[in-house]
């Protein structure tokens, strides 16, 4: 990716989970006040435009989620990511599946950056880049603020590897 050209995407949002919506699920493992996350209704489409195809080669997602601290209390968040979406035009190798008991597929599917896994790589591009979605956000930790609920400050950049096709 040395010879690539790279453009960023920021997000920086507080963002508030409680019980009372669909979104969080908490639950006490000794003492712990265990959770999990999930908002898959919020979403950032960039548009990809110009005069010459994009062809995307990978993605690199660089920053942090942490809680926001009230009182004396605060969350440990254990682990976050993100869902992309990119829309363009995948290489597929001719082929077909045998057994296919999970359902696998082969083209532009999301692929998920989190923490520990916050970088993605296409040998071959995602052609004709025509749009890249951040979708659903998940994070995991334990303790929240009060009871049932999590406020995370959010904050990350996905840089975008690509070169002009031609």
């Amino acid at each position: 990716m040395d010879c690539l050209r790279s453009f960023t995407i920021t997000i920086d949002q507080v963002l508030n989970f409680t019980t009372a919506g669909t979104n969080v699920r908490v639950w006490n493992a000794a003492t712990g006040n265990a959770w999990t996350v999930l908002d898959n209704v919020s979403e950032s489409r960039f548009n990809v435009q110009g005069f010459k195809n994009i062809n995307v080669f990978g993605v690199k997602m660089q920053g942090y989620c942490s809680p926001i601290i009230t009182g004396t209390s605060g969350a440990i968040v254990e682990d976050f990511g993100f869902q992309l979406v990119f829309g363009g035009t995948s290489p597929i190798l001719g082929g077909s599946f045998g057994t296919n008991t999970y359902a696998a597929v082969i083209s532009n599917q999301p692929i998920n950056l989190t923490k520990f896994n916050s970088k993605f790589e296409f040998s071959t591009p995602i052609q004709s880049a025509n749009f890249i979605e951040i979708g659903t956000f998940f994070a995991q930790g334990f303790g929240y603020q009060t009871l049932n609920n999590i406020s995370l400050s959010v904050n990350a950049s996905f840089i975008v590897y690509y070169d002009f096709e031609g």
